[in-house]
């Protein structure tokens, strides 16, 4: 399902968005709140494994986000089922694209999708502590900011926390 917003269009993850998926997993101020920099085959693992979803038979859900006026794509969004109802949400997007309103343009459409496609009433998602940017992200889009938690988490050999986010939609929308 590919669908679009005032700026967007937002095209099911396909081999084709490669390059913009490596290019985000080996940009050092994108990775610094997601994880230590990978080799490009665990990479390549993660990205296939995105590929293929928008059906009944899978639980993930990946899409490309490119500029409609530019056809420029830089940026993945998508979300994992967690059950029926809820779904957990993740985004990345190449540094010269953030701080443009994208990433909460992109986020609205994916929860309108999530809804009507799946009814999916609960989202979730976890951010690194101190990235202040996803979290404006997430509470311009509605989400409440739950707890701090330490997970023993690892990112270039300092252990860091995660902020919880949730939104909760009425049933009734």
């Amino acid at each position: 399902m590919r669908f679009q917003s005032q700026r967007l269009l937002l095209m099911p993850l396909s081999q084709d968005h490669w390059p913009v998926f490596l290019a985000l997993h080996r940009d050092d101020s994108v990775m610094q709140y997601v994880a230590d920099m990978q080799s490009e085959a665990h990479v390549k693992v993660r990205f296939e494994q995105r590929l293929g979803g928008h059906s009944h038979h899978t639980h993930k859900f990946c899409w490309a986000i490119t500029c409609k006026q530019t056809a420029a794509v830089f940026g993945v969004i998508g979300y994992d089922l967690v059950n029926d109802s809820q779904a957990e949400l993740g985004y990345m997007l190449l540094p010269h694209h953030q701080g443009r309103g994208y990433a909460s343009e992109a986020l609205e459409r994916v929860i309108a999708f999530a809804m009507k496609a799946q009814g999916v009433r609960r989202f979730s998602a976890t951010v690194t502590q101190g990235n202040e940017a996803s979290r404006k992200v997430l509470i311009n889009c509605g989400f409440s900011q739950l707890q701090t938690r330490n997970t023993g988490y690892m990112i270039n050999g300092k252990e860091v926390n995660d902020w919880c986010f949730e939104l909760c939609v009425n049933a009734q929308l």
